[in-house]
């Protein structure tokens, strides 16, 4: 990118951003549907947070009653509702509201690859592939 136009840097730039915010949602749709042995930290963390990740917010709009718990604090012990909810979540609308949206963020990430691509004068296919298969891994992960 250093020769690059600043139409290029622009779409890469549009490219990394798109691609961090899938990457981001699928982490969260991770959280709520796979185990500690995967992930690394216990399930259920954005739960407890009461982060306001995307799941969390389409499980709010959902008007599942059980999700209505994530608007008060948090409890002493919260093993019983994030149990719930992480039985209840990988069923709901919520998942597949927020695998859609990841995978909005992913094809416009690589629409704005497509587009360095063909607008680079001196581009890397080989990198460009590799970017492109970043795409399809990072989609592959809730898959």
């Amino acid at each position: 990118l250093s020769k690059a136009s600043a139409d290029v840097i622009k779409q890469m730039e549009i490219f990394g951003e798109k691609l961090g915010i899938a990457f981001q949602i699928l982490d969260d749709i991770l959280d709520v549907t796979s185990s500690e042995g995967v992930l690394g930290k216990k399930p259920g963390t954005d739960i407890i947070e009461r982060k306001p990740s995307v799941v969390n917010i389409f499980w709010l709009e959902s008007g599942d009653p059980l999700a209505q718990r994530l608007k008060s604090a948090p409890e002493e012990d919260e093993s019983k509702f994030v149990s719930m909810a992480l039985s209840h979540l990988p069923k709901s609308s919520a998942i597949e509201k927020a695998k859609e949206l990841a995978r909005t963020y992913a094809n416009e990430a690589k629409l704005a690859l497509q587009s360095a691509t063909a607008n680079s004068k001196n581009g890397n296919p080989q990198a460009a592939a590799d970017l492109m298969t970043l795409i399809e891994f990072t989609l592959e992960r809730v898959a």
